[in-house]
């Protein structure tokens, strides 16, 4: 078994690589959407995705979780920079609900479990009426 065959290395790209490798070695063809490894020392996290199979990570230590800081998103199937990081923007209300009703509105998740776009202005609303703890 791989996982207790694992001998961490002192070059954490290659940990990184061979978690890759053990994840290829389980995925379940199309089913598998995307892979995601969690590297806790570095406070990166790498992953890929069925339709953009290039590694990609986010840089935990870059991130500002301050409360008074805008929402921020990342579309997962994009590019990286010539670092490899994900860039974060700010996620406007209208393009979350643009997003939401795109999602919401596939005729895939329709057949399975209905329509759901009636949700989306309820979950802008929880998400406009959040509130950092002290404020």
């Amino acid at each position: 078994m791989r996982a207790k065959a694992f001998e961490p290395s002192k070059n954490p790209t290659e940990d990184v690589a061979y978690a890759f490798e053990t994840l290829d070695q389980v995925r379940e063809g199309d089913y598998t959407v995307w892979q995601i490894v969690y590297d806790v020392s570095t406070r990166q996290i790498y992953f890929r995705t069925r339709s953009n199979t290039r590694d990609r990570r986010i840089d935990m230590k870059s991130l500002d979780f301050a409360c008074t800081r805008p929402v921020g998103f990342v579309d997962i199937q994009s590019d990286a920079s010539a670092l490899g990081v994900v860039e974060f923007h700010e996620l406007a209300e209208g393009d979350h609900r643009t997003f939401l009703n795109k999602f919401y509105g596939q005729d895939s998740l329709k057949q399975t479990v209905g329509d759901l776009t009636s949700m989306v202005e309820p979950l802008l609303l929880t998400v406009r009426g959040y509130k950092c703890a002290g404020q």
